[in-house]
């Protein structure tokens, strides 16, 4: 996770914070991710705040939180100057989130199968109908000592999965016991559920810039609008 935060209390010093954020980033649970950098490059920290007293200096209020992992992956904290905020430091910080990507298996959802109103009597005949002539197979493929688990639950799924097809057709197809042959629904309906063909593998990153540096997803093209328009304000401040 990441925290951007205007937190107004001193980032470098413990006891103005907290006792809850105090405890997290003693623990290292929670990582100063600009005083990382800082430490690690043996440069000043570069998110400060300033209210333009001569009499104060600047305080560093605010800055980004992260967990250990994603803080490991910055690479550079440096300034920004084309976003002046009036006494906030502007500072972008570039991550390396490479390393943090995880590939995950994402489970395919097929549109549901909604049966067909028939009457009880109907339906359990049809089921009987469509499954009869495959008892046989399940029955060969149970006795076979080289059978697998995985071959058992393909045939099963593939025989529930095509009996609850025909039970949302209406009106259902004519079957007959012993010469049913499968499939009886139109072959372009989607099928797979229970197949490992329902799982594909995809990767996680948490991507939110493109090669040139432009916003690529909807929360981060409106907040650079949004500060786009309020550029002409800020610097209307600065010269006050």
């Amino acid at each position: 996770f990441l925290i951007a935060t205007d937190a107004n209390v001193q980032l470098d010093y413990y006891r103005c914070m907290p006792n809850l954020m105090m405890t997290e980033l003693l623990s290292g649970r929670i990582v100063d991710v600009d005083l990382l950098h800082a430490r690690t490059t043996g440069q000043d920290c570069q998110c400060s705040y300033h209210n333009g007293s001569i009499k104060q200096k600047p305080t560093r209020i605010d800055g980004i939180l992260a967990d250990a992992k994603t803080a490991s992956a910055i690479m550079k904290v440096l300034p920004t100057e084309r976003c002046p905020v009036p006494g906030h430091k502007p500072v972008t910080f570039t991550f390396n989130f490479k390393q943090s990507a995880q590939r995950v298996l994402k489970f395919v959802r097929l549109p549901p199968m909604i049966p067909a109103h028939l009457q009880k009597p109907q339906r359990d005949q049809i089921v009987k109908d469509v499954t009869e002539p495959y008892v046989a197979i399940w029955e060969k493929v149970l006795d076979n000592e080289a059978s697998t688990a995985d071959q058992l639950w393909d045939l099963w799924t593939w025989l529930a999965e095509e009996t609850m097809l025909v039970l949302t057709m209406a009106p259902p197809p004519a079957v007959r016991t012993g010469i049913c042959q499968l499939p009886l629904a139109p072959q372009e309906l989607p099928r797979g559920r229970g197949t490992k063909k329902m799982l594909k593998t995809v990767e996680l990153t948490p991507k939110r810039m493109t090669s040139s540096g432009l916003p690529c997803t909807a929360p981060t093209k409106e907040m650079s609008a949004l500060l786009s328009a309020l550029v002409p304000v800020m610097k209307w401040t600065a010269r006050a």
